[in-house]
């Protein structure tokens, strides 16, 4: 396996910035059909929000596993193969969803589609982070979101035009040719942003690579995973054995595997940062995790109600993108969370009044939530991505993958949860939960640690 040469980067890495931004316009034309077509299709083959949030947490489980245990790849094979071996995995998931008859597989797609997502986030991130100027890494990171909520308009679009009228499958077959539309791209334009040690850039080569390296990353995933779940038996076998070496080498990965999680952990304000996501999660997972599928089954609205939904919030969130960008590196991280939490109240306040409103008022309320969720996405997505890229610049698509997989262990159990409450309670319990909990949330953001902002990168 080749090494990255830690401290040197591709000076050809800052035409990247310009094609993640047109790739993220293909990627957002994608999602926008997938965010709205996902529950839907996932509740045509079942009833019910307790198994719909089951299902979900599963996915959720193995997007935090993958992000955790995946991301070293991409420091040692490099961000552009790494991330196109996700995008062919993406590509296998929905030719999966196309041809989905039952429930085992869609829920095979949908577990295929986490993995590849937990692959490709730590690397396209990294890549993006060492393809700005230090001094513009939030602005960058803005500039291409920007480029991936603007056509995440189209989809839900469409999808309203067309609602009831075509079979969600055909979806699929069109997110397929979009996703292999994507690879083909990203291979012939996609920089590396690492200098590799005896590896040149080349097209057959790198699509070779990426097809390679998917065998590579699973191996990686699964032998992480037995190293992670022995570490209680190694500290077990180390007290017993007391000081004296541990001879095994098993157990002598397992022993570096520790460190290089201490290591991590050791960053100054990493540990306030990672409870503080934790939290975040679990509070605003519990109102949005299975929003579109209990919408449909408790208010009995169609995917054309929820694409409605998703307009609104793309819509709200390309605005405040336009207007972020001019002044985001100018802002202070604690700054862009507390104006994130405050612009999300909004969709967690007006649904608690949706509950109470007339089937006639209901959806001009969930439009304002909508509308108010995307300002938060707008400031929270950059903002987040811009501290946790920062995080170690040697090692920065690990750090960021273990982070961002912890994080997301607080939204792992809300979509059971949230299921749960609804099933046997009501449709408003889980955004009463959660405005409980929101000043605690706000106030937690505003003591966020600041790292000094457009500090020099080591690299």
């Amino acid at each position: 396996m080749s090494s990255v040469v830690e401290t040197s980067l591709n000076p050809l890495r800052y035409s990247n910035i310009k094609t993640v931004f047109i790739a993220n316009l293909i990627l957002g034309l994608i999602n926008g059909f997938y965010n709205v077509i996902l529950q839907p299709y996932i509740v045509q083959f079942i009833k019910s929000e307790k198994k719909l949030g089951l299902i979900l947490t599963i996915s959720s489980m193995i997007q935090s596993s993958s992000l955790i245990l995946t991301a070293k790849v991409s420091d040692k094979r490099g961000r552009r193969v790494t991330y196109l071996s996700s995008i062919f995995l993406f590509i296998l998931a929905f030719a999966l969803f196309s041809q989905s008859k039952n429930l085992f597989i869609v829920i095979s797609a949908l577990l295929l589609f986490s993995f590849a997502f937990g692959i490709r986030e730590p690397a396209i991130q990294a890549l993006t982070a060492e393809s700005s100027e230090e001094k513009k890494k939030t602005s960058s990171f803005t500039f291409v979101n920007l480029a991936f909520y603007s056509t995440g308009l189209v989809g839900p679009l469409i999808i309203r035009i067309f609602s009831q009228k075509v079979d969600l499958r055909i979806y699929f077959y069109l997110l397929f040719g979009g996703f292999v539309l994507l690879y083909i791209y990203q291979l012939f334009f996609l920089r590396e942003s690492l200098l590799i040690e005896n590896i040149k850039w080349s097209l057959k080569k790198d699509f070779i690579q990426s097809i390679i390296s998917i065998p590579i990353i699973i191996k990686t995933f699964f032998t992480s995973l037995i190293r992670l779940v022995s570490i209680p038996f190694y500290l077990v076998r180390k007290k017993v054995l007391k000081r004296r070496k541990v001879n095994s080498d098993f157990f002598k990965e397992v022993e570096k595997e520790i460190e290089l999680y201490n290591s991590i952990f050791k960053i100054p304000g990493l540990k306030y940062a990672l409870s503080f996501f934790i939290f975040d999660s679990f509070l605003w997972g519990l109102s949005i995790s299975i929003f579109n599928g209990s919408a449909i089954l408790v208010y009995s609205f169609t995917e054309g109600d929820i694409a409605e939904f998703t307009l609104f919030f793309n819509f709200s969130t390309i605005v405040v993108f336009m207007i972020f960008v001019s002044f985001a590196d100018k802002v202070k991280n604690n700054e862009i969370l507390v104006m994130s939490e405050v612009t999300g109240s909004l969709f967690i306040t007006l649904n608690i009044i949706a509950f109470f409103t007339t089937p006639a008022f209901r959806k001009y309320a969930i439009w304002i939530a909508w509308i108010g969720l995307g300002a938060s996405v707008a400031f929270w997505v950059p903002g987040i991505q811009s501290i946790m890229t920062g995080f170690d610049t040697k090692r920065r698509a690990e750090a960021y993958g273990t982070v961002s997989g912890l994080q997301s262990l607080g939204w792992l159990p809300t979509s059971l949860i949230a299921g749960l409450i609804i099933e046997k309670t009501s449709f408003l319990i889980p955004f009463l939960i959660s405005l409980t909990f929101l000043p605690i949330d706000i106030y937690f953001a505003y003591k966020f640690p600041e790292r000094e902002k457009n500090q020099s990168s080591k690299d």
